[in-house]
């Protein structure tokens, strides 16, 4: 299926801007990829970039995206960006690790509506790594690059079990930690 087509993408930044950051040639294609996922070689070093479409079922009589879509949004590209920041997705981190980081706090601002049809580039990285807790921030730009929204989300680590909080474990603290803010 064409990118244009999916109901989102993710933006990847090119192979040649890797290979720079890191010192590591980095194979190419859709079987390198694959094994490279698997062996979680992508690390995040940087701000998450993810995208989606509005759709119909987002916007309210006004044709505007209604305010409660923004955090159903968040939630979404907080799953998402899991796989690129640590390696893991979030299912097997909640699933089979047994971790969870419910959210304990939120904030955030509306810019300028988002409208059906619209592009959401959501730009997503994490400003504090405590011991037990996480500050993630979000800015959503649509298609013009306009910032639209922007919010900031505390969660802490918990033991799915039984909810109660735990330290974040060494291996994932040390990659959440470089999901920082790129300018």
């Amino acid at each position: 299926m064409h990118a244009a087509t999916r109901p989102y993408s993710v933006a990847w930044i090119s192979h040649e801007l890797a290979e720079l950051v890191t010192g590591v040639q980095i194979p190419v294609g859709p079987l390198a990829t694959a094994n490279m996922m698997r062996e979680n070689f992508f690390v995040c070093f940087m701000a998450v970039i993810l995208q989606r479409r509005v759709d119909f079922p987002m916007v309210d009589i006004a044709n505007i995206v209604y305010y409660p879509e923004y955090w159903d949004l968040a939630h979404r590209f907080f799953e998402e960006s899991w796989v690129k920041i640590c390696g893991i997705d979030y299912p097997t981190l909640t699933c089979k690790k047994k971790l969870g980081f419910p959210a304990v706090h939120n904030e955030c601002n509306f810019h300028a509506p988002l409208v059906y049809g619209d592009t959401i580039t959501c730009k997503l990285w994490i400003s504090n790594v405590g011991n037990k807790s996480c500050k993630w921030q979000y800015q959503y730009y649509n298609q013009r690059k306009e910032l639209v929204w922007s919010a900031s989300v505390v969660t802490v680590c918990a033991n799915m079990d039984n909810m109660n909080t735990l330290q974040i474990p060494v291996w994932l603290a040390e990659k959440l930690e470089n999901c920082k803010e790129d300018n």
